[in-house]
């Protein structure tokens, strides 16, 4: 399945709310699940039961383990670092940032998704976003994302 996530050295969390270049997913065997050509970045959430590790490094995409409740995927995260933000007037969060993502297939094309963001070193009570999406079409084919320095396509170049 494909559908529209987001884009630049954002978190995990704003990359699920952020809708600007497209994602997919993959699960193996073994259960995890991950997004794939997704600005070259790879999650990996873990779908075999286990719970979140007592010590974890932070980390840029987090720590992710997942499940499904009835028709929905539930993804928790923990484990972030605190070098990335939402949205690009630079709002932040800590590295106490846990996110509670919903995916839920609508139809044969859409999807819902609700995540919500608990963060006590940022926030002062948690707040859930939620969206739709359309998903990519069979026989679509995912499209190389390139983000880099100076890239003016769009407001800055005068294209709109």
């Amino acid at each position: 399945m494909g559908w529209r996530a987001a884009s630049s050295r954002w978190s995990v969390a704003a990359a699920t709310v952020l809708i600007v270049a497209r994602l997919s997913a993959a699960q193996t065997p073994s259960g995890a699940l991950g997004p794939v050509n997704t600005m070259r970045a790879f999650r990996q959430v873990f779908m075999d039961g286990r719970g979140h590790p007592a010590e974890l490094d932070p980390a840029w995409w987090g720590h992710s383990v997942g499940r499904y409740e009835g028709d929905a995927l539930v993804i928790d995260t923990v484990g972030f670092n605190d070098r990335t933000w939402f949205d690009p007037r630079g709002m932040p969060h800590s590295a106490q940032l846990h996110t509670v993502e919903r995916w839920t297939r609508l139809d044969a094309g859409h999807m819902s998704t609700a995540v919500l963001i608990d963060d006590p070193g940022s926030y002062s009570r948690p707040f859930t976003v939620k969206f739709e999406s359309v998903l990519a079409q069979p026989g679509d084919e995912l499209m190389e994302y390139i983000c880099q320095e100076n890239n003016q396509y769009g407001i800055a170049s005068g294209v709109k």
